[in-house]
């Protein structure tokens, strides 16, 4: 397999991942202790990213919502465009999906700040959304850092 076939393929599923780290926003954002008059889950992502259930919108999270979106693009670019070119638009995207990832990583405290004076805020924790998330952004980043340095060594 030529180099412009592996950089095609990569490209792809650098692509596919993020797409994937988006629609697991669908997911759970947070789990928390079981106390009195709570239940153990508070929303998806999208609910806490954006405001639902009484709580204020989360702006940090809608600049992750926004840098996974905009790594599926240029990871499309960068899986059409030939060479050092779609090397460099595919470790663009790696950028950030590590942005997006480490962010996601941190939702419970920027949620916590957000929202201080709600009774969620000191018993929040990660999520299956928000980890799954954060990993698929993550593995993302790592193959299209691979794919941007392969395009180099050649």
């Amino acid at each position: 397999m030529n180099n412009r076939k592996v950089s095609i393929v990569l490209g792809i599923i650098v692509t596919v991942l993020a797409i994937v780290s988006v629609f697991t926003l669908f997911a759970t954002a947070f789990g928390a202790s079981d106390a009195p008059g709570h239940p153990s889950t508070l929303g998806s992502c999208f609910d806490v990213m954006f405001g639902k259930q009484g709580f204020s919108a989360v702006p940090t999270l809608i600049v992750a919502f926004v840098l996974q979106c905009a790594a599926i693009a240029v990871g499309i670019v960068g899986a059409i465009l030939p060479g050092r070119i779609g090397g460099i638009t595919l470790g663009v995207a790696a950028a950030l999906l590590v942005g997006a990832g480490i962010i996601w990583f941190m939702s419970p405290s920027l949620f916590s700040a957000i929202n201080p004076l709600s009774s969620w805020a000191e018993t929040v924790s990660l999520g299956t959304g928000s980890i799954l998330t954060a990993v698929f952004c993550l593995v993302a980043a790592l193959l299209g850092l691979y794919s941007g340095y392969r395009s180099f060594k050649n």
